[in-house]
């Protein structure tokens, strides 16, 4: 803690430059404290005694429970009560609150619904609660009285909307982790934040299927392990980012017809641009019919992340060409495929040999593959020659065998060999070696 620091002036007497630092240095430096740190500062001086009270920030983490429980002798049932203390002490607007409830340590659920209520009337704009605990807490109804509400990050907690919610109308992002929605909650929820331009859903329960209603969002993110049997996207056509993570494919994107997955997939976002899609939904989107090339090219799309390829199955091999087709002014691709190739698959260079096509602003290319094939080389091959702009182009191998020198002199020496359009570009060749027979 710092000490109380005077100098001493042509008359001899001592100013206190503690105290003499202007209002908005001090303001700064207890914004980057830690709340129990920023309490402390109030034996500093008499100027700064209460000067912690009007901190727009309170966080209540991991590290401020560590400490009290470590550094004092309160029991675990009089810590909710320094909470309480602080924001009954608390002066002014509080635009930013966080609760992070560790996994050892419970609070009542009635304290927490009294905390809310009290943001609720301090105009709270950034508001996060993580729950570590085993139980999912139900967040109390308060929280739909955080009508200025910006930003909302909600962990662990089941939730469901009241009959008289009017929405959020502020909301610009939201960020859902391990929450049990009750039937309708989510899209009520979606439906009001009309300025929503952030959305996460991650590992959340209580749907089956997905309507994305939600004008104005640009960036989305949706992680799960179950089965969800659709995902729509027609009320959010202005989405410029997107990453879906599905363990398990879906059984539908719009509650159409499965004969053209691709094609309404990205009817319904001529915005987008980045997109990263992760195992199931690419087995989704290859499923159905899939075009040489996209009705609408993808002129937009800077950012393409493909994880989960299958190189053995036409369809994820289709679904590649049909993208890189599409996609003329791609920036960046990232390319991992977890199968081993065991037997011949499309040749890859087949169908993305087509004249007068060429990717001018690709620059960067990652590839991790578990093993080698000609398609692999194939698709390596396509990229460099027709990338005049390519930098760097990083190719990752697994072996079974970490010592199999021989098959990684092959391997580097094809790749060597293979044309570029592009005088800059470089190939760095990564391998490790993995278990297997």
């Amino acid at each position: 803690m710092p000490r109380r620091v005077k100098k001493k002036t042509d008359q001899g007497t001592h100013a206190d430059l503690i105290s003499d630092l202007p209002r908005n240095v001090i303001d700064g430096i207890l914004e980057h404290l830690p709340i129990r740190d920023a309490v402390r500062t109030s034996i500093l001086s008499r100027k700064w005694r209460y000067m912690w009270v009007t901190s727009p920030r309170l966080e209540f983490d991991d590290k401020f429970f560590n400490g009290v429980m470590t550094n004092s002798n309160l029991g675990d049932y009089e810590i909710p009560n320094v909470i309480t203390e602080v924001l009954l002490l608390h002066d002014g607007p509080i635009n930013k609150f966080v609760l992070d409830i560790p996994p050892d340590y419970p609070v009542r659920i009635r304290c927490l619904g009294q905390w809310i209520l009290f943001l609720s009337r301090n105009r709270i704009n950034d508001l996060e609660l993580v729950n570590q605990q085993a139980e999912a807490y139900e967040i109390p109804s308060h929280l739909f009285s955080c009508l200025d509400l910006t930003y909302l990050e909600l962990s662990n907690f089941r939730l469901a909307t009241p009959p008289d919610f009017s929405g959020f109308q502020s909301l610009a992002a939201l960020h859902c982790y391990d929450i049990r929605f009750a039937s309708t909650a989510l899209e009520n929820f979606i439906c009001g934040c009309p300025l929503l331009e952030e959305l996460t859903i991650s590992y959340c329960s209580g749907f089956e299927s997905l309507n994305i209603s939600a004008a104005s969002l640009k960036i989305l993110y949706i992680e799960d392990a179950r089965v969800i049997k659709s995902i729509c996207f027609k009320k959010a056509k202005n989405l410029i980012d997107l990453t879906i993570i599905l363990n398990r494919s879906a059984e539908n994107v719009d509650g159409g017809r499965r004969s053209s997955n691709l094609t309404n997939f990205f009817s319904y976002l001529p915005k987008i641009e980045k997109l990263c899609l992760v195992d199931g939904y690419i087995k989704f989107l290859s499923s159905g019919s899939i075009p040489e090339t996209l009705p609408k090219l993808l002129y937009n799309l800077k950012h393409l992340e493909l994880d989960g390829i299958n190189f053995n199955e036409a369809g994820d091999t289709l679904l590649t060409v049909c993208l890189l087709r599409s996609s003329p002014n791609l920036v960046e691709l990232d390319i991992k495929s977890h199968t081993s190739l065991l037997h011949p698959a499309l040749n890859l260079l087949e169908g993305l040999d087509c004249n007068g096509f060429c990717l001018e602003q690709l620059r960067t290319v990652n590839i991790e593959v578990k093993s080698v094939s000609d398609t692999i080389l194939d698709l390596v091959q396509f990229l460099l020659t027709n990338s005049p702009s390519m930098e760097v182009l990083t190719f990752k191998v697994g072996l079974r065998k970490q010592s199999d020198a021989y098959r990684l002199l092959n391997i580097s020496r094809d790749l060597l060999q293979l044309g570029r359009a592009s005088p800059r570009a470089e190939i760095n060749f990564l391998y490790e070696g993995v278990e297997g027979t």
